[in-house]
């Protein structure tokens, strides 16, 4: 029904709320959606399906350590393949997600790669973290480029 106050509908009763709500249970889950993504979701989506699905234990599978909340307990992948697979999931606190993943080399061995890049230009030692150049020459290309 209409309301004269800018076109807007009037709300719905919390009876025929309730009546939606039943006529749409089961419909449009998962596959049957029109929007799912199947193995491309993204990571964000395919984490909070997998907790849909398995839930949210407070415990960690490899310390045992109990009681976790929010941040401080994580889904992994034991294949570290972002897939649709109940079984390729484990959940462990925050510390033994980061052994796990064992990231603290990932990061040491990025620390040293990147530590003694130079920059490309014939006789120029300056130290580069981002770009193949130093801010000297990055910036005179660029100038060279956009003039």
């Amino acid at each position: 029904m209409k309301n004269n106050k800018g076109g807007h509908f009037t709300p719905h009763t919390e009876y025929s709320k309730k009546l939606m709500s039943i006529a749409h249970q089961g419909k449009l889950l998962n596959e049957e959606n029109p929007l799912w993504m199947g193995d491309k979701v993204g990571y964000n989506a395919l984490h909070a399906w997998i907790s849909r699905k398995l839930g949210k234990p407070d415990t960690c599978e490899l310390c045992g350590k109990s009681g976790l909340i929010g941040h401080q307990i994580q889904w992994a992948s034991k294949s570290r393949k972002y897939k649709r697979d109940l079984d390729n999931w484990i959940r462990l606190c925050a510390l033994c997600h980061y052994k796990y993943d064992n990231l603290s080399a990932k990061r040491w061995f990025g620390h040293i790669k990147n530590s003694k890049r130079t920059c490309l230009e014939i006789d120029c030692w300056n130290i580069v973290k981002a770009s193949s150049l130093c801010g000297r020459h990055y910036l005179k290309k660029w100038r060279a480029l956009n003039v």
